[in-house]
């Protein structure tokens, strides 16, 4: 499945999001990230179910109903009983399985030690901050193909 993203330059470019695959978009913050993955998944919202997790904890004001939003700040990273199943991997998992969720939009951080800590949550391992970065990305690579689900995140 192919989603189109309203804009047209990228959909020319990579012809939409496609179902299975991981995009990541990285910026300095203060680069709109926010607004511009908003952008998308409110074109997209048109005609599927959207997941969205950022700092956002509520619904902003005329954005499409099928946006579900979710704030990263309120994941613990307390998974000492269970490593490898992440809050934040669970509630995902939840919100597709529920909701018949089509995409997933992340917008976040890097310093952010509530994304960060994803890396924690998926090894009892001491990595650096570029190792974490690199197994999150390896973590979303396979849930968006065992899911047939395009995953979009924004770094910043």
């Amino acid at each position: 499945m192919i989603i189109r993203t309203g804009i047209r330059s990228i959909d020319e470019f990579c012809g939409g999001l496609q179902s299975g695959t991981l995009t990541i978009l990285t910026g300095t913050v203060g680069c709109a990230a926010t607004s511009f993955a908003l952008t998308i998944a409110n074109t997209i919202a048109k005609s599927v179910n959207v997941f969205f997790l950022s700092r956002i904890y509520k619904h902003p004001e005329g954005l499409h109903d099928n946006i579900l939003f979710n704030c990263t700040e309120y994941f613990s990273n307390n998974t000492a009983d269970e490593p490898e199943k992440s809050p934040m991997l669970t509630e995902i998992e939840k919100q597709i399985a529920e909701n018949d969720i089509h995409a997933l939009f992340i917008v976040q951080s890097t310093q952010k030690t509530s994304f960060l800590s994803l890396g924690e949550e998926l090894t009892t391992d001491k990595m650096n901050q570029s190792e974490k970065l690199q197994l999150i990305v390896n973590t979303f690579k396979r849930f968006a193909r065992e899911h047939d689900i395009p995953i979009f995140i924004f770094w910043e």
